[in-house]
């Protein structure tokens, strides 16, 4: 019998916060392996996705994003430290482009299943997805499952504000 194994990649976003979360939730209920993946790539249309400070301005862009994931799994590890799938998950990192890469990596572990995360503020149907989840979702001969991060709450004027008169 094989074992499962869902692939999360991360991009340290809130989208992809949530999207570790529900894969966490997910292989625990399954019994799955989990592998969390983060695909460094600074794109000429949007530089400066890792940052640097002036100190480090000529380190590698891999090592600020292993830095950059190390503190990201950090600060997942101490919000959840009583989880048994994080601590036990494999951890990658890998250049090139995103999609790309991570419908490889998917296909080269066997895994069963993919977890994305998208923030989801856009109004347009493409933008809801987000470009990287759309090429995977294009891409993949695998199941993807797209987590969107919980929107900000706009306050509202009216009955249901908390200052608003009757």
């Amino acid at each position: 019998m094989s074992h499962s194994l869902i692939l999360v990649a991360v991009d340290f976003s809130k989208g992809s916060k949530a999207a570790l979360l529900w894969a966490i939730d997910f292989a625990g209920k399954t019994n799955a392996d989990l592998k969390i993946l983060h695909v460094t790539h600074d794109p000429a249309d949007a530089p400066g996705t890792y940052k640097r400070a002036r100190k480090d301005i000529l380190k590698p862009m891999t090592e600020i994003a292993q830095e950059q994931f190390d503190a990201f799994l950090e600060s997942m590890v101490g919000a959840f430290p009583n989880s048994a799938v994080l601590r036990n998950a494999e951890i990658l990192l890998v250049a090139g482009l995103p999609a790309k890469r991570i419908v490889s990596v998917a296909k080269k572990t066997n895994a069963n299943h993919i977890v994305l995360g998208c923030l989801g503020e856009s109004k347009m149907p493409s933008a809801f997805v987000g470009s990287v989840a759309l090429r995977v979702l294009k891409k993949s001969p695998l199941p993807v499952t797209i987590i969107k991060a919980n929107a900000k709450k706009k306050k509202r004027k009216g009955k249901n504000n908390k200052n608003s008169k009757d």
